[in-house]
């Protein structure tokens, strides 16, 4: 969270390591959405989402900061829900949030100075703690655009050591991976792999802003009429034009065993199933 995508299917594969211009590959992290009432409250009540993969509600306390949402969890990246009756602060029913996530250290400042040569001063860089029972503790730094967004997108950098406070009985590797970050959570028998793919209707400043910033942290930005796809490391965002919605339109999920083929109703939202994909579809 932060107070902050079919044409084909691509995987892509980089390692984690500097490219000769200086960019660190930029990953996705997780998304959140703003959903209603109804429709939250059937994804976090779902027998069949929770038996796909790891789930739990949860309150969590960043500084001056708090929010409660349902988390569902796969193996290098998650999903984040909030419900309308308890929206974060300045958040609205339908907003959402894209975060990317770097796995080299220094990797945020690198990116900031690259989306700097289109954004200039719009972009900054924060601290975000984490508040335990013991006090804070660093847990990420962020670089975004600073307006206000309906929908916005930033790249985080973990603190390197975020896990090691929270977890002191477990070593943790360095550098410190998405993998890693959600181990805690995930389940290794559970049948979500990963988040492969979301697509989301913007209108034409919007298409036009996160295509560049997409193309400036390193992903390949193909468009299409007046909107684009974009390819990053095992993840494909899709970006189509708005009508009267804007917003998080549908989640590609990749699975780790085949399931027979199924839909299953959660309130508003729709999550069809077959073999080893999954579509979890909010509107359209």
């Amino acid at each position: 969270m932060k107070s902050v995508l079919s044409i084909c299917f691509l995987l892509l594969s980089c390692a984690s390591a500097y490219s000769a211009d200086g960019a660190p590959p930029v990953f996705l992290s997780h998304f959140w959405i703003a959903l209603d009432q109804a429709t939250y409250d059937a994804l976090r009540t779902s027998s069949q989402v929770a038996a796909l993969g790891a789930v739990k509600e949860q309150k969590v306390v960043a500084g001056s900061q708090n929010w409660s949402g349902f988390y569902w969890t796969a193996r290098q990246t998650y999903m984040e829900f909030f419900g309308a009756a308890a929206l974060p602060d300045e958040t609205r029913l339908g907003d959402c949030g894209i975060g990317l996530s770097v796995e080299t250290q220094g990797g945020v400042a690198a990116v900031a100075e690259r989306l700097r040569t289109v954004f200039g001063d719009k972009v900054e860089i924060e601290k975000q703690v984490r508040t335990t029972a013991t006090g804070d503790i660093p847990w990420y730094t962020s670089t975004h655009l600073k307006a206000p967004q309906k929908t916005a997108m930033w790249v985080m950098e973990f603190d390197r050591g975020y896990l090691a406070a929270r977890h002191p009985e477990a070593p943790v590797r360095d550098p410190l991976s998405r993998e890693q970050e959600r181990s805690w959570d995930y389940r290794p028998d559970q049948t979500l792999d990963n988040v492969v793919g979301l697509t989301l209707a913007l209108n034409q400043e919007k298409t036009s802003e996160l295509a560049t910033q997409l193309g400036l942290v390193g992903w390949s930005v193909h468009r299409t009429g007046a909107g684009f796809l974009a390819v990053g490391p095992e993840v494909k965002l899709r970006v189509v034009p708005a009508g009267g919605r804007v917003g998080i339109q549908q989640v590609e999920l990749r699975l780790r065993r085949a399931v027979p083929k199924q839909t299953i109703q959660l309130g508003d939202a729709k999550l069809h199933l077959a073999g080893n994909t999954g579509q979890l579809v909010f509107w359209k």
